[in-house]
């Protein structure tokens, strides 16, 4: 009786739909076997030692090393542009376009550096402490440091320094404007600690009986010399002659005080 009726329209199903049907799971299975290759491939790939043969990636490396130094040059130019206009203009009148002008740069390629006028003089008082540190380690590399000059040498040096024009200007802004900002203040004093432990190194070379407690305490009183100096004779007119002479005395103070503080084979010091 069943046999009778005619098939449901809708239960009829085209040949190529079943052949579609069929063969679904298979490509579901194919294409996650695909992916799962893929990652494992990629992960591989990303774990395995750069080849020094593939000449792309040496110029990405090259290229990446230049980029750094163009990078390093355009700070090192910023930083001896914001020393001058600080030392002529001062702190008050320092803006950022007069320092990317004195720098030869777009205001903006400053700010991409330096966002603002702290983080500028921020990074100045840290350059400075680099400066002094390889100036002084090469001022006495030069008098020799085995000789016992080294030490009235380097007085002579500091107080010289001291009275230079654009330094005594600069350091004159620093110390104002630590007064005001913590920051700088902080900044100023990490200053002050580099350059005298530079310093006690460099005394320890010519006077290798000195503890170093006792360099550090002649360096301090190295420092309120030429530091002094600066006041002093900075902008006093006709000064040199005085300035030198007190630079010999210093010299010789220091170099009779060392000698009496240096270590002695039975001394307890």
């Amino acid at each position: 009786m069943l046999s009778d009726v005619a098939p449901y329209p809708s239960m009829t199903v085209p040949r190529r739909a079943l052949f579609r049907i069929c063969l679904a799971p298979v490509a579901v299975c194919f294409s996650r076997s695909v992916k799962v290759a893929t990652r494992r491939s990629t992960k591989t790939k990303d774990e395995m030692p750069p080849d020094p043969t593939n000449r792309r990636g040496s110029r990405k490396a090259t290229k990446s090393r230049g980029a750094r130094g163009v990078r390093d040059d355009t700070r090192a130019k910023i930083m001896r542009a914001a020393r001058e206009v600080l030392a002529t203009v001062g702190y008050a009148h320092l803006t950022m376009r007069l320092v990317a002008r004195e720098a030869g740069l777009a205001v903006g390629n400053l700010v991409y550096h330096y966002p603002s006028k702290r983080s500028l003089i921020h990074a100045l008082i840290l350059s400075l402490t680099e400066y002094y540190r390889t100036k002084s380690s090469t001022f006495l590399r030069k008098s020799g440091s085995g000789t016992r000059d080294g030490l009235p040498g380097l007085i002579r040096y500091y107080m010289r320094d001291s009275v230079d024009t654009e330094t005594s200007r600069l350091f004159r802004e620093l110390w104002a404007m630590a007064l005001h900002d913590s920051a700088i203040a902080a900044a100023m004093d990490r200053f002050y600690r580099e350059a005298h432990r530079t310093a006690v190194e460099l005394v320890r070379l010519s006077h290798p009986g000195l503890v170093r407690r006792r360099a550090h305490d002649i360096v301090q009183l190295m420092g309120t010399m030429s530091e002094g100096a600066n006041v002093i004779f900075a902008t006093a007119r006709g000064s040199e002659a005085s300035r030198k002479r007190v630079a010999r005395l210093a010299g010789e103070m220091l170099e009779q005080a060392a000698q009496g503080l240096e270590r002695r084979p039975n001394s307890k010091n």
